[in-house]
């Protein structure tokens, strides 16, 4: 403790039990940094009430210390040192003797106006006494007076009971408590909310109402002062009239019992001043948040309410972010006198002093006005932009004489950044003459300005008109001097006036001095003036060269902490250098600040000094780079309607006679972002803007754009290389470089990667890339944390969202991966992701029916728009792959029979009767099923393609027949995209002919060009020709049409396997495991991949498969089961290989090739006679089969 009055204090509180120990010690460590006396802190956390203090303090007046040594005693009054006391005569320490009698709480309130305790004796303080001393604290949330915490969001640990600890409640507390623990009249009891000295509000229901209410009840009772009262009513009487959202409505006024009661909005959300200590909002939320309050004063104001008690505790922020006023307990009419006003005694300052108006500090009523509102709400805007209050004092004397006589401090001493637009509000908004401030509609509409980046109208005090400010609030001061002054400028002009009006023959003489020392003067000021102007330029100047060296040393400035610094220190001195008079209009400061603040990651201030320079200069060519800056910032962020809108209204103003470059790059961008991209214009305008400013690295970031829309990779890569040499720290075009090594490069784009995140550590892009090239790795833990800082910035980023939940179920962190997909499926209704991965897990755990039911609840969410329908579309195809391939086969029946009573040629449904046929028995029950089917459908392209896959299978027709075949069902079927796709894939895949499959995909691509599908043919087809380029410029086509088809990614992830590049491959291949797992086209190629660079995850991966298939009960794909084998061998692990692969044959003994796959594993450990029991059963079952010839071939001579 600081003091032994602190000591006592502390120690009486403790023994009377009002505090506990705990509370006590954080009490003391606070009263300790804030240099307060323990009484106040403990008053401040509400431990005890200001009554309770009053009673401490008697005590303490009986408190004696006593020498341990001589005996000897003095009142603890009589000393005021600090740490230990001594004995005045044995210098022995002194011991403290509590008195016998320890305080007993009081229902009575003792602070008065002069912000002292009344002793023992004292009389009893009014309530309007009471009303002088409300809370000083520019951080209360609880009115002590008015008890008005109103309507805060319960605390994290609510107090559900109202009466649950007895150290907050005085006698009418208590006896309230016992009459009323969960009922008050209609209302039931939910929450209290917060307590003062004259009321409490609870949170509470009315039964039969779904909404609940904030109950505030004035708990005196029947004890409760007449003027108490009155002022309760008198706060309905006011709020009640008011009908705006940005005031909290009055819904309900009456009296139970003896207690008076209102209902308000309950508001969740939190003060303004704990918004204040939390997350301070930036200067364009602030000026946001008092434009709405101000809007809500002035309706106030408009019905003849002055609130009179404007402070961040009366303001609330709803979780919608919506400002609104509260606790109009000590509201007034502007129009009345007598009673009402009466409530408040002569002379006492009514409102709480930071952010009391000079009207109120002077302590006269009268003077209190509307624009007195005004005042506070200006105090509050300075405290949320500065971080600090403009008037202070150590007392409230102290305190009023600087809020009536002296200047605030200057917003920008606190803030050399703040705009000064916005300072100009500021103080305009505290002048001391209501008569010059703003009222609080015109408030409202500067902050409109100011928030929308359009000139405001009010303007900077010149330094004259300041000087004669002062001069008025201090006249007697001055008069003796200003007389003087007067005087002798009359005495000065009746000479002259004399001397002109002489006649000329007699004051010839005199009058060609009178001009030449006129003359002279006037060549004297106009020098000074002339100087003054040299001096001004020569500082603005200056200035500027400051920022430009700060600039020129921090692009030399290698990328990284110190680049940083440097371009902090670049911002500082663009802020002086605007700062000054003759560089405030000129807007190629504003654009080159505006790139140093969002390299800086300063985007709020980076937009507002976009929008400045745009006004600044609205047809010129800042004003267009500003404008394109702004466009690309909205891109950026997923903005694609602000960024259109900013574009039209950009080229509209800039008009046919603009031709700088920045506007050829505007018609580029916009010809880009058009919902059909106009390629040709966008060439044009690209070219122009080349033309006439070739070193700007926009133009190849655009380019860059072009080139991707044209499908040509090499012309990106050419132009973002380009980028980077003209401006080697050009974030976007590193990231985008990135994003494209992705599949050409893993190494190179690790290294572009590391570059962005030199330059910018916590730009949201470079962090994600980042964390996908960490999972690409298996390094989790690296990518849990980026992921978690993109969230941060980006809550809502649907990409971050699902990678970090797959990272968090590669770490088996089930619990944290479920929580970040219910927070992907909330912020995205329509994502199918959150179904999907569930579905996955589900599979992983063989829990079928689970995993069907997640699909169902996808298909159910992304059923209800059409925005969703893709995605929709693809829940549907997910979920009837896996009706089949999980074994659900009367589940599977009964959908199938749905489709066909609702579409009797349904060809989907068709296609799942032979999947199905196939599950249950073989080729030979999947090719009987199609027999069957096509008596009853013999129009089914489906069931006709299955039919001649069979035939060609099974060697009953020639490849050239069906060759001919397949183009007779073209000129039935042709017109038909379903079947285009499929005979595609036939012609290409299954009789080897990529050109007559590439003319089909592009038949499929003319007639349908926004489906994938016809991309993907044609990409099939260039893979078989050998034309990698084309396979992945087709392929990225359909990526762009569908992201979420599981072809795409396969594809890539097979044409990175035959360039050489698994790791690149894995990326793609994972992806599409991720869409469809276990499927059994994806899956044997991401093992072949995976087992090239981490074997024991491959191995992992391909006894996941495994398990899965048994559990379906379905044959394994023999390429699966053999690299399973092998990868066992490796780990000689051959005895459990074996054991594994025999039971799979004895399960599926009518699959040849799992059959074979069992033989050649026990061939190569040496059971060679098992092997060839095993080969003559499969021989039994295809007798044709080469691969079954030459494995019997081998073992023969083995035998021999």
């Amino acid at each position: 403790m600081r003091t032994l009055a602190d000591r006592v204090t502390a120690e009486l509180a403790l023994r009377a039990g009002w505090v506990e120990s705990g509370e006590l010690e954080r009490a003391a460590a606070d009263a300790g940094a804030q240099g307060l006396p323990i009484g106040q802190v403990l008053v401040r956390q509400r431990l005890i009430r200001p009554n309770d203090l009053l009673e401490l303090l008697r005590a303490a007046d009986q408190v004696v210390l006593a020498c341990p040594t001589c005996r000897s005693q003095a009142p603890f009054s009589a000393f005021d040192g600090r740490g230990p006391n001594h004995c005045p005569n044995c210098k022995s320490q002194l011991r403290s003797q509590l008195p016998s009698q320890l305080p007993e709480r009081s229902a009575t309130i003792a602070p008065v106006g002069t912000g002292r305790f009344v002793r023992a004796g004292s009389p009893v303080p009014s309530a309007d006494a009471v009303d002088a001393l409300k809370d000083t604290r520019p951080d209360s949330d609880v009115d002590p007076a008015s008890g008005s915490a109103l309507v805060r969001a319960p605390r994290s640990t609510p107090n559900t009971t109202p009466h649950a600890s007895g150290r907050f409640l005085g006698t009418s507390s208590r006896r309230f408590a016992k009459d009323f623990a969960e009922q008050f009249g209609d209302y039931e009891l939910v929450d209290e909310l917060g307590r003062g000295g004259m009321g409490v509000v609870y949170k509470a229901r009315r039964p039969g109402l779904e909404r609940f209410v904030a109950l505030k009840i004035l708990l005196g009772g029947d004890l409760a002062s007449k003027n108490q009262v009155k002022r309760f009513k008198r706060e309905a009487e006011f709020a009640s009239k008011l009908r705006h959202p940005a005031i909290v409505q009055i819904h309900d006024v009456g009296q139970v019992g003896d207690y008076h009661y209102l209902t308000m909005d309950f508001v969740e959300g939190e003060s303004l001043s704990e918004v204040l200590k939390t997350a301070p909002p930036s200067d364009t939320r602030a000026a946001e948040i008092v434009r709405d309050i101000a809007a809500g004063l002035q309706h106030a104001h408009d019905q003849g309410v002055i609130h009179r008690d404007i402070k961040p505790a009366n303001l609330m922020i709803t979780r919608g972010g919506q400002p609104v006023v509260t606790d109009f307990g000590l509201a007034r009419q502007a129009d009345l006198d007598g009673e009402t006003t009466q409530l408040t005694r002569d002379g006492a300052m009514v409102g709480t002093p930071f952010y009391m108006s000079p009207e109120q500090a002077s302590g006269k009523r009268e003077r209190v006005v509307p624009k007195s509102d005004v005042f506070a709400l200006g105090v509050v805007l300075y405290e949320l932009v500065c971080k600090h209050l403009p008037f202070s004092g150590e007392t409230q004397v102290e305190l009023c004489n600087k809020i009536l006589y002296e200047e605030p401090i200057p917003p920008r001493r606190h803030r050399p950044d703040l705009d000064p637009d916005l300072e100009t509000i500021l103080l305009k908004s505290l002048e001391k003459d209501p008569d010059n401030r703003y009222s609080a509609g015109e408030l409202q509409a500067e902050l409109a300005r100011f928030v929308a980046g359009d000139p405001i109208e009010a303007r900077p005090l010149a330094a004259l008109e300041r000087l004669l400010r002062r001069l008025r609030r201090h006249r007697k001061l001055v008069l003796l001097g200003s007389a003087a002054f007067v005087v002798l400028e009359l005495c000065a002009w009746g000479v002259a006036r004399t001397a002109l009006n002489v006649e000329a023959e007699r004051v010839a003489h005199e009058q060609k001095q009178v001009e030449a020392r006129l003359r002279e003067e006037l060549e004297h000021v106009v020098r000074e003036r002339e100087e003054q102007e040299r001096r001004a330029k020569e500082e603005a100047a200056a200035a500027v060269r400051q920022a430009e060296q700060a600039f020129r040393d921090a692009r030399r400035t290698p990328a990284g902490e110190g680049y940083q610094l440097a371009l902090q220190r670049t911002n500082d001195l663009l802020a002086k250098a605007i700062d000054h008079e003759l560089n405030r209009s000129d807007p190629s400061l504003r654009v080159w600040r505006a790139r140093v603040r969002l390299h800086l990651r300063q985007r709020d201030l980076a937009q507002t000094d976009l929008a400045k320079a745009v006004n600044l200069d609205p047809q010129g060519p800042r004003g267009a780079e500003a404008s394109y800056l702004q466009a690309r910032l909205h891109l950026r962020d997923g903005e694609d309607a602000r960024a259109r809108a900013v574009l039209e209204e950009a080229l509209a103003r800039l008009g046919a006679d603009h031709s700088s470059s920045w506007k050829s790059l505007l018609q580029a961008l916009d010809a880009l972002e058009a919902k059909e991209p106009d390629l040709t214009s966008a060439e044009a305008a690209l070219e122009r803007a080349r033309t006439l400013d070739p070193r700007e690295a926009e133009v190849y970031l655009l380019e860059a754009r072009l080139h991707r829309a044209n499908e040509s990779l090499p012309g990106v890569r050419r132009a973002l290389l380009r980028a980077t040499e003209l401006d080697p720290k050009c974030l976007d075009a590193w990231i985008a470089l990135t994003r494209l090594s992705f599949t050409t490069d893993l190494a190179q784009a690790k290294e572009y990667a590391a570059r962005a995140r030199a330059i910018d550590p916590r730009d949201p892009e470079g962090l994600q890339v980042s964390a996908i090239l960490a999972q690409v790795d298996g390094k989790f833990d690296e990518a849990i944390p980026l992921l978690q800082e993109v969230l941060a910035q980006r809550p809502e980023d649907a990409d971050a969202l699902f990678a970090l939940a797959q990272s968090y179920r590669a770490k088996e962190q089930r619990t944290q991966a479920d929580q970040v997909l219910r927070r992907l499926e909330r912020a995205h209704p329509g994502d199918l992701r959150p179904y999907r991965e569930r579905a996955l897990e589900a599979l992983r755990e063989l829990r079928f029916e689970r995993a069907l039911e997640h699909l169902q609840r996808g298909i159910e969410a992304t059923s209800k728009s059409p925005e969703f329908a893709l995605g929709h579309e693809h829940l549907v195809q997910l979920y009837e792959h896996y009706l089949v391939s999980t074994g659900s086969f009367a589940r599977t029946e009964g959908y199938i029979a749905k489709r066909l009573r609702e579409q009797p040629h349904d060809g989907r449904a068709l296609s799942m009767e032979v999947e199905l046929a196939l599950e249950r028995g073989g080729r030979k029950g999947g090719r009987k099923r199609v027999t069957e089917l096509l008596k009853e459908h013999p129009d089914s392209h489906e069931l006709l393609l299955f039919d001649l896959q069979f035939r060609l299978v099974d060697e009953e027709v020639e490849p050239k027949a069906a060759h001919d075949e397949l183009q007779k069902l073209v000129g039935r079927f042709g017109e038909d995209p379903d079947f285009l796709y499929s005979a595609s894939l036939a012609f290409t895949v299954l009789l080897e002919d990529p050109r007559a499959g590439k003319v089909l995909g592009e038949a499929l691509a003319r007639r349908a060009p926004e489906d994938p599908r016809g991309p993907l043919a044609l990409a099939q087809a260039a893979l078989l020709q050998k034309q990698p380029e084309e396979a992945l410029r087709q392929l990225t086509t359909a990526s762009k049409l569908d992201p979420d088809r599981v072809e795409t990614p396969s594809l890539l992830g097979s044409l990175l396997v035959s360039s050489g590049k698994p790791r690149e491959a894995f990326i793609y291949l994972n992806n599409a495991f991720s869409l469809r797992p276990y499927d059994d086209t994806v899956t044997p190629t991401l093992l072949v991949v995976l087992s090239q660079f981490n074997p024991r995850q491959a191995l992992s991966l391909a006894e996941s498969y495994l398990d899965y298939v048994r559990a379906a009960k379905r044959a394994p794909v023999s390429s699966v089961l053999q690299l399973y084998g092998r990868l066992m061998l490796r780990g000689g692990r051959q005895g459990e290989a074996l054991e594994r692969v025999g039971a799979t044959w004895k399960a599926h003994s009518q699959r040849y090739e799992v059959g074979l796959v069992y033989a050649e594993l026990l061939a190569v450990t040496g059971q060679r006679k098992r092997a060839r029991a095993v080969v003559a059963e499969v021989e039994r079952l295809q007798p044709q089969s080469p691969t079954v010839k030459r494995l019997k071939e081998a073992l023969a001579q083995d035998s021999d």
